[in-house]
């Protein structure tokens, strides 16, 4: 792109792209050609906004647990004389000194670990995908870009320290305003109000009773606690989700239009038809192992010689064109009419290229009597709609399909855009030599032969060059191997972050009714009992988690099928929505079962002792 824009050279015209390799190596090059400024992708900010919400739920629960331990503590201070408002400032206070702590020795131990993952993983990909040659040249690529740690490291700053404050303002404010009694004995004033008492059948399982009892007591916690699980089952999902369509061989599978391309492009402008002659292309169709050969081809009509309805091609390779419609034009342009292509297809693509066009209108196509229209956006053109009668050349077509049905490799330039059969465009621009071939071959070919074939062809005719597209896939696979490597390590780290917030929340949960649980041991419930209660309360969180987080990630699912231009955006995520429902339940349990077996070494008076 550095040299098309120096040499001002017209991407059609001057410049073919190898479109299979640069989508092996991810760069997109229609884009960089359009815009010279930087773009965050939607995924890209969806996954982003998801990573720094479950970081900061992990946060927030670590922060959480520790203001609830030092209760008793504020007590004291305000039994002694402390205002809240000194409370309210000793708690926002020891936040930010974690913070000041924590933050230069994460930001440190980030950039290490970050360059040992980062060498880690240089030695195991492609040097290619960098597009330099040796791994030595990657490190020095990377170690150019220094500037990007420091804008992670204030991202990572502003959400650690932002979390924080958040996480402690709810649990300080409370800090600050009970009473020295409370906050040291951990009993609140309850007004009691009778009711009308209701005789409830709690059934045969009184564990699942209080279960579900628990998960209406408090509605905030309940959120809360939900809410974390349910990010992370979410992130989860769109991870995952993510990683196929990276895929580059996603984006030809099922469009490529034969085994082979053999694309022969203009040369030095838009004008000069560099295409191959018939006799090459009778050459690959009489080869024993070729099944079936489809070709393009391309006449370029340049609007700075139209005048009076009629193309005057001043180059002399193509007829001149009268035309009976209108031709589109560029609306930023002062209205001034746009260029026009014509292509000219051969027999057997329309056969298997355009399968969804009717039989009578194929009739016509292939009769010269219709064609087809390919509008671009910009440049449409209001007389050339489905049905209408138009005039090109003193024939009479009629206008079959509107629909964009092929795109010259290398890309395209904004005109008004007509597809007809090969004898047609013999007829209109004079024109026979033929830019684009795509090879079928026959079962069992020789294909070392067709290559060899091919490379012939090559060498005879300038501005000529084929791609395999089944080396290409081979190509793409293994590029998205190496891609998909690194993408398991990005998430088995998220993994654990994520993990790591559910087993803080449920413990979180746990370990601020240590009253509760000793009230309940006190009053006869064996801990067999209250640790079946705990589990069934676990499970419903996660499960309920689960089914708002399985519909939450499939729709992100979709959305980031839809951005990367997937076939089929829509299909369900089956196996990791199971594997992400299964990590949250196992967390539950385990998170659980681990923070009881703490309590439960705790006597009785001690746990009714806890300050919550």
């Amino acid at each position: 792109n550095q040299i098309v824009e120096e040499l001002n050279i017209t991407r059609l015209g001057g410049v073919q792209y190898n479109h299979g390799y640069l989508d092996s190596l991810g760069v997109d090059y229609d884009e960089s050609m359009s815009s010279s400024g930087f773009g965050v992708s939607l995924p890209i900010v969806i996954v982003g906004a998801l990573i720094l919400l479950s970081a900061g739920f992990v946060v927030y629960n670590i922060f959480k647990i520790s203001i609830l331990k030092e209760m008793k503590d504020y007590g004291v201070l305000r039994a002694i004389g402390a205002e809240p408002s000194q409370i309210y400032k000793i708690v926002l206070g020891k936040v930010l000194i974690f913070i000041l702590i924590a933050t230069p020795i994460g930001g440190i131990i980030g950039v290490f670990m970050s360059e040992g993952v980062i060498s880690a993983m240089i030695s195991m990909l492609n040097p290619s995908i960098f597009m330099v040659d040796t791994t030595e040249e990657v490190k020095a690529l990377l170690s150019s870009s220094e500037e990007i740690y420091i804008g992670f490291i204030l991202v990572a700053i502003l959400i650690t320290s932002l979390f924080s404050i958040l996480s402690v303002i709810p649990t300080a404010r409370y800090a600050s305003k009970v009473s020295p009694k409370v906050a040291m004995s951990g009993i609140k004033d309850v007004k009691i109000t009778r009711k009308n008492r209701k005789v409830k059948d709690v059934g045969t399982h009184f564990e699942n009773y209080l279960a579900k009892l628990n998960l209406r007591r408090n509605r905030g916690k309940t959120i809360v606690t939900i809410l974390s699980m349910f990010i992370a089952i979410t992130l989860f999902i769109g991870l995952n989700s993510f990683i196929e369509p990276m895929n580059p061989a996603n984006k030809m599978l099922g469009g490529e239009k034969g085994d082979y391309s053999l694309t022969s492009r203009p040369g030095y402008d838009l004008y000069s038809n560099n295409g191959l002659p018939q006799s090459d292309i009778d050459r690959i169709i009489q080869d024993p192992n070729v099944a079936n050969v489809l070709y393009i081809k391309h006449a370029y009509y340049n609007r700075g010689f139209y005048n009076d309805g009629i193309f005057q091609d001043d180059s002399g390779n193509l007829k001149p064109l009268e035309i009976g419609f209108e031709l589109g034009k560029y609306p930023d342009d002062g209205g001034i009419y746009a260029d026009l292509t014509i292509f000219g297809v051969s027999d057997s693509f329309v056969e298997l290229v355009l399968p969804n066009m009717s039989r009578e209108d194929k009739e016509k196509f292939l009769n010269g009597e219709g064609i087809i229209y390919q509008p671009r956006g910009l440049v449409e053109s209001a007389d050339l709609e489905v049905g209408k009668l138009i005039n090109i050349g003193n024939t009479t077509l009629e206008v079959l399909a509107k629909d964009i049905v092929l795109t010259l490799t290398g890309g395209y330039t904004l005109a008004t855009e007509i597809v007809v059969n090969e004898r047609l465009f013999e007829q209109l621009t004079g024109d026979t030599l033929i830019n684009e071939v795509y090879i079928h071959l026959a079962e069992g070919a020789d294909v070392a032969s067709v290559e060899s074939l091919l490379t012939d062809i090559q060498d005879n005719n300038s501005y000529t060059s084929w791609v395999s597209f089944a080396q290409y896939k081979i190509d793409a696979e293994q590029s998205f191997k190496q891609i998909k490597y690194l993408a398991i390590g990005f998430i088995a780290v998220i993994t654990f972050i994520s993990g790591l917030n559910i087993f803080n929340t449920m413990y979180t949960n746990i370990f601020s009714r240590i009253k509760e649980i000793g009230v309940q041991r006190a009053i006869g419930m064996d801990m067999l009992t209250i640790r079946r209660t705990f589990v069934l309360e676990g499970l419903y969180y996660g499960g309920i988690a689960s089914l708002f987080g399985g519909i939450c990630g499939y729709l992100i699912t979709i959305i980031l099928g839809i951005s990367n231009g997937m076939r089929n955006p829509y299909a369900v995520p089956v196996v990791q929505i199971a594997i992400a429902i299964s990590f949250t339940l196992v967390i539950c349990y385990l998170s659980t079962i681990i923070s009881l077996r703490q309590i439960s070494r705790l006597s009785i008076v001690q746990s009714i002792e806890n300050v919550e």
